[in-house]
């Protein structure tokens, strides 16, 4: 295994930071699960000709920005006490674009003019400054915010050699281990031991690709109400967390005037408990649980809750993402090949 020390210890107002070199060039990346690839600002490798190489585009929900240019491979190197090189499809982006009114499923790369005035065609942004590694799992649902979200894009699922020397795929058990001070590539007996396991859903490409698994399963009480069952994502990439329940049910909140955005309401109890996909129903073990109550500054609770209403019609599975504040109680860990996540 190999250990990644990030800049400065994680802390809930920013991402975790690791840095990385591209065809010698130095470059620092925050670190996301809530995605998956890596998004490099063309100005970053103004030497690099991306002609002839297939279009790509990312949207980030989170923010609204659709990031559009070419998917390049390339070898990332990095450097600790040891080094490993991994080489993967990188977006490199030619266009950064602030596109709230974007339709994943139907906008394929371009922001369409906003519905409400046709003159907006969004927010074009520069794209010097972007740097962002996505090393996330269950990210490509479908929803088409991420169709390059697969094992193939994702650094620490990819790796070459450590050291100098070739990795051997039959010994490198491929998967990795994030804590509050950085990240250890490749699980061992040893590095795993004393981690709760949740089994994982194949993903969404499983077929083609068996390192692809589903977001961990989940259930989560809200001022100790009936729960609701869905998908829960550890995001390194927000501090807040996003709380979507069933169609009906409604958390307690309140809308904030500049700039228009609801907040869940201090006071509120949540508790997530993570669920193993083995069993059914009732039969499905709790792994690990936590609870905060909203406003009281407890070490693992995010900065803010977004509470998402569901309607009639439209509704989707229940779903909470944690934010980072999570990696403030727990260490998790990704095993790709015998799709678990850990918690400890």
């Amino acid at each position: 295994s190999v250990f990644l020390p990030f800049v400065s210890p994680l802390k809930i107002n920013e991402p975790p930071l690791l840095p990385a070199t591209i065809s010698n060039t130095p470059l620092i990346f925050p670190i996301d699960t809530g995605s998956t690839g890596i998004l490099l600002g063309h100005p970053k490798l103004p030497f690099l000709n991306t002609t002839g190489y297939p279009p790509a585009h990312s949207y980030l929900s989170s923010s609204n920005l659709l990031y559009a240019g070419s998917l390049v491979p390339l070898t990332l190197t990095f450097i600790a006490s040891t080094t490993a090189t991994s080489t993967v499809p990188v977006l490199i982006v030619d266009a950064k674009t602030h596109c709230p009114w974007y339709n994943p499923l139907t906008d394929a790369g371009t922001c369409p003019p906003n519905p409400s005035n046709h003159s907006d065609t969004g927010t074009a942004l520069p794209t010097a400054g972007i740097s962002y590694m996505g090393v996330g799992f269950g990210r490509n649902t479908g929803d088409g915010e991420q169709p390059k979200a697969i094992p193939a894009a994702n650094p620490f699922l990819n790796l070459d050699s450590v050291d100098d020397i070739p990795v051997d795929s039959g010994a490198w058990h491929t998967g990795y281990i994030l804590n509050t001070t950085g990240v250890t590539l490749g699980l061992t007996p040893n590095n795993t031991e004393d981690f709760a396991w949740a089994m994982l859903e194949p993903g969404t490409t499983h077929a083609e690709d068996p390192r692809d698994w589903a977001m961990p399963s989940m259930c989560v009480r809200v001022n100790d109400e009936a729960e609701d069952c869905g998908a829960a994502l550890i995001d390194t990439g927000i501090a807040q967390m996003y709380l979507r329940r069933a169609v009906g049910r409604v958390t307690p909140n309140h809308t904030l005037s500049k700039p228009m955005r609801r907040r869940v309401d201090d006071g509120v109890k949540i508790a997530v408990d993570f669920l193993s996909s083995e069993g059914v129903g009732e039969k499905k073990e709790v792994v690990v649980g936590y609870e905060f109550v909203v406003g009281e500054g407890s070490k693992m609770e995010p900065v803010f809750v977004v509470p998402e209403t569901q309607k009639e019609g439209k509704a989707r599975v229940p779903f909470v993402n944690t934010g980072r504040g999570f990696l403030l109680g727990y260490e998790v860990a990704f095993d790709a090949i015998g799709g678990r996540f850990g918690f400890k």
